[in-house]
C-alpha cells in the first residue's frame, strides 16, 4: 500500500498507543484532526451557558465543582471519531468505549482512569514553611504560620510574587485536606438533585452535537454517568465544607482546577471572603479561549492575577470576564510580572559564530492516551506518529537536534517512542533553552513557549490547525514566530512542507527582538 493510500472500507483504526503499537507503520485517522476542534471548544461554551441558566446559587456552585471537562471531552471527541468512522465504513478500536460507542452490544465501559498525577510527599508541615517563608518577612512568619490572613494552596513564581509585595500573613496549605468533619450541612444536600442538574448539563452539552443519533444517544449515557457521580461528589464536599466552622478568610491559588482549590473557594467566596487566582504559565493570555477561562478561573475566583498590567488588558481576558459575569463578580488584575518565566541572560546574549551548526531543540507536549483536553492535543496513536515524521525531518538537515519531550503523561513504548534515536534533555527548559539556537514547537498551550518567547531564540511554531491565538497578541505572535501550518494527507495525517521548515529552521535569523513578550510576561522596559 503507497504511504498516502486511502483507507478501505471495514479497515479497523488502532486509536490507542497500545493498538498502534501492533502496526505502527499504518497510523491513519477517521477524519482531520481540526475538524473537531470547533465542537470540542463549544464543550466550555456551553457548559458556561448551562451553568449561567440555574437560578439557584447552590446548585451553581455544583455544577461549577463538578466541571468534568477531561473525561467529558475524551468522550465527545471519540463520539466525533466513531461517527466519522462510521462514515467511512472504519471502526476504531482499542478500547471497549469505540465499540459501545459505536453501536456494539457491549455494555458501557467504566470511567477512563485519569492520568496519573504525583503522590503528596512526606513532610509536609516543613514543606509548607519552606514555602511559606518563601514570600513572608521574618517578622510575619510566626503570625503566617499559626494564625494567618489566609492560605495559598500553591507555589507557582507569579502567586510568590504577588504575596511577597503585600501585606498578608499568608500560611502555604500544600496538601492539607480542609473538610475533615463528619459532619454535613443536611439541608442544602436536600436542595441537590444531582440526577437532575446532570440530565440539564447533559443535554446543554450533547443535544446538537453533529452526529448520528444513536450515537449522541449513547454519549449522553455516558456523559450523564460522569456528571451524576461528579455533582454528587461535589454536593458532599461543599456540604462538609458548608459545616467547617472555620475556614480561611482569604484563598491564594494558582489556577482553579484542582478539586480543592476550587470547593474551598466557592465556599469561602460564598462566606464572604476572597479567592485569589494566579496564572500559571502565560498561555491564557495567549490563546483565544474566554469559555474556558471563564469556567475553569473566574467563575470560582474574586480576583484573578495575570503577569502584568498589559497582559490583563488582553481582549481574550475581558471577554472571558464578560462570560463569567453572571456566575460571580471577578476582577482581572496585573502584577509586576512572572519571574518564572525570565530564563535571565542565558536567554538574551547567544549569537552562534559563522559557519557553526545551529543547535535546534523540538519541545512537545505529552501524550494524553485516550484522553483530550483544551486547546486539543492530537490523540496519542497520531500525535507519537507526527512526532516520528517530524523529528525524521529534522535530522536530515544540516542541524544539531535536541529533543525535550514532556517528562509527564502516557508514553509509547520505548521501542516506538519518537525520539529513541536523538538526543534528548532531561535538565529543565529553562535551563536548557541557553544552549540552542531555534525553538520547535507543536502545541502552544505550554508554559515553555512563553518562556521561549522572552528569549531572543528564534521560534518555529507548527500549527495543525488548532493554534487559537487571541486577537490582541495574534499579530506580535505572527511577527515574533515562524508559523508553518501543517496540512493533512489521505490517511488524515498531519504533514509539512520539508523545504518550508528547512527554510525557517537553517535560513532565518537566530536572533529575534523579544521586546513585546518581555512586556508582557516580566513588565520589562
Amino acid at each position: 500500500m503507497r504511504d498516502d493510500a486511502i483507507v478501505t472500507a471495514a479497515e479497523d483504526i488502532p486509536a490507542t498507543l497500545d493498538a498502534w503499537a501492533a502496526a505502527p507503520d499504518t497510523v491513519r485517522w477517521p477524519t482531520r484532526f481540526p475538524e473537531i476542534a470547533g465542537p470540542l471548544a463549544d464543550i466550555y461554551r456551553r457548559y458556561v451557558d448551562a451553568v449561567s441558566a440555574l437560578d439557584d446559587p447552590d446548585a451553581r456552585s455544583v455544577v461549577l465543582l463538578g466541571r468534568r471537562a477531561m473525561p467529558i471531552m475524551t468522550l465527545v471527541q471519540f463520539a466525533l471519531w466513531c461517527d466519522a468512522a462510521r462514515r467511512n465504513g472504519q471502526r476504531l478500536v482499542g478500547h471497549p468505549l469505540f465499540d459501545h460507542l459505536a453501536g456494539a452490544d457491549v455494555p458501557a465501559p467504566d470511567a477512563l482512569q485519569p492520568i496519573g498525577q504525583p503522590a503528596a510527599p512526606g513532610g509536609l508541615w516543613l514543606r509548607r514553611l519552606a514555602r511559606t517563608s518563601s514570600w513572608t518577612p521574618w517578622r510575619r512568619l510566626p503570625r503566617a504560620m499559626l494564625a494567618p490572613d489566609g492560605v495559598a494552596l500553591a507555589h507557582n513564581s507569579l502567586l510568590r510574587t504577588s504575596l511577597r509585595d503585600g501585606s498578608h500573613a499568608v500560611r502555604n496549605a500544600y496538601g492539607e485536606e480542609f473538610a475533615l468533619t463528619d459532619k454535613t450541612d443536611e439541608a442544602f444536600l436536600a436542595r441537590i438533585d444531582a440526577d437532575g442538574l446532570a440530565g440539564e448539563v447533559t443535554a446543554a452539552l450533547t443535544r446538537e452535537l453533529a452526529v448520528d443519533a444513536d450515537i449522541r444517544e449513547r454519549l449522553a449515557d455516558n456523559v450523564r454517568a460522569v456528571l451524576v457521580d461528579s455533582f454528587d461528589d461535589s454536593a458532599r464536599l461543599l456540604g462538609r465544607l458548608r459545616a467547617t466552622a472555620k475556614l480561611p478568610t482569604r484563598l491564594f491559588s494558582g489556577t482553579g482546577g484542582k478539586r480543592m482549590s476550587r470547593a474551598l473557594g466557592l465556599e469561602i467566596m460564598r462566606r464572604g471572603g476572597a479567592a485569589v487566582r494566579h496564572d500559571h504559565g502565560g498561555s491564557f493570555v495567549l490563546l483565544d479561549s474566554p469559555d474556558s477561562v471563564a469556567l475553569n478561573e473566574m467563575s470560582v475566583s474574586t480576583r484573578f492575577v495575570v503577569a502584568t498590567p498589559d497582559a490583563a488588558e488582553s481582549r481574550g481576558l475581558r471577554m472571558a470576564g464578560q462570560r463569567a459575569a453572571p456566575l460571580g463578580d471577578c476582577t482581572i488584575e496585573g502584577g509586576p510580572g512572572d519571574p518564572g518565566l525570565d530564563v535571565g541572560g542565558v536567554g538574551l546574549a547567544r549569537t552562534p559564530a559563522a559557519g557553526d551548526r545551529r543547535r535546534v531543540m523540538y519541545v512537545s507536549t505529552l501524550f494524553y492516551g485516550l484522553h483530550q483536553v483544551s486547546p486539543p492535543v492530537l490523540p496519542a496513536p497520531l500525535y507519537a506518529d507526527w512526532q516520528t515524521r517530524l523529528i525524521g525531518l529534522l535530522r536530515e538537515m544540516p542541524i544539531d537536534l535536541v529533543c525535550k519531550p514532556h517528562p509527564g503523561g502516557l508514553q509509547p513504548p520505548p521501542a516506538l517512542a519518537p525520539t529513541r534515536d536523538v538526543r534528548t534533555v532531561t535538565a529543565r527548559f529553562e535551563e536548557a533553552v541557553g544552549d540552542v539556537d531555534v525553538l520547535v514547537y507543536d502545541f502552544p498551550a505550554t508554559t515553555t513557549l512563553a518562556v521561549g518567547l522572552c528569549t531572543d531564540r528564534s521560534i518555529v511554531l507548527v500549527d495543525h490547525g488548532t493554534m487559537k491565538f487571541g486577537e490582541t497578541h495574534r499579530d506580535a505572535i505572527a511577527a515574533r514566530c515562524h508559523i508553518v501550518r501543517a496540512t493533512y494527507d489521505q490517511r488524515n495525517r498531519p504533514i509539512i512542507d520539508r523545504d518550508e521548515l528547512e527554510a525557517v529552521v537553517c535560513d532565518t535569523p537566530t536572533v529575534a527582538d523579544p521586546g513585546y513578550f518581555r512586556r508582557l510576561f516580566l513588565a520589562a522596559a
